[in-house]
């Protein structure tokens, strides 16, 4: 969780809080399958080509808010929210589904988009047009999250830049991996 305080005006100081939760929740009804549910979380549209997922709340009633929309999501607290609906999941089956989501429209191309952020001590993800930043598959640092990017990617069977740039054709042509 991330306070931003302003003081005198002037300043803003951001304070990362460290919380320790099991559970997220959105203010939807859980879809059959993960993907519908990706595809419903990340349904908020900024300049028309970036999707970014609505508010979360730690609670079931979704009264006390996690994190407000159009802001970046640590693959962590994306993980806690799918297995809060589908319990049975796993960080290798969420991280192919992220993959292969596509939140394209008829004018833009809109994939999965990954990085770090030092705002939140943690890697993240949101969807844009593009493609995955190399460096972020090389760059082992992970922050607070429990795994890097590297770490992720490894668990799908890719372990490097060509790798990725061989799943990602085959995500385009709209192959299984």
């Amino acid at each position: 969780m991330v306070i931003t305080i302003k003081l005198n005006g002037n300043y803003l100081i951001n304070i990362t809080m460290k919380m320790k939760y099991d559970k997220l929740y959105v203010k939807f009804k859980r879809p059959k399958t993960i993907k519908q549910f990706l595809t419903k979380f990340y349904s908020e549209v900024l300049h028309v080509k970036y999707r970014f997922p609505i508010q979360t709340y730690f609670d079931k009633a979704c009264t006390k808010m996690q994190c407000r929309k159009h802001t970046y999501r640590s693959i962590d607290d994306l993980f806690i929210l799918v297995k809060t609906y589908y319990p049975s999941a796993t960080l290798k089956k969420l991280m192919k589904i992220l993959v292969q989501l596509d939140l394209s429209t008829k004018d833009k191309q809109i994939r999965m988009i990954i990085g770090s952020c030092s705002g939140i001590d943690n890697i993240r993800i949101y969807f844009g047009p593009g493609t995955v930043n190399h460096y972020s598959l090389t760059h082992i640092r992970k922050h607070s999250a429990t795994h890097s990017w590297v770490e992720l990617f490894k668990m799908i069977g890719v372990n490097n830049k060509e790798e990725y740039d061989a799943l990602y054709k085959k995500v385009l042509n709209g192959d299984a991996i």
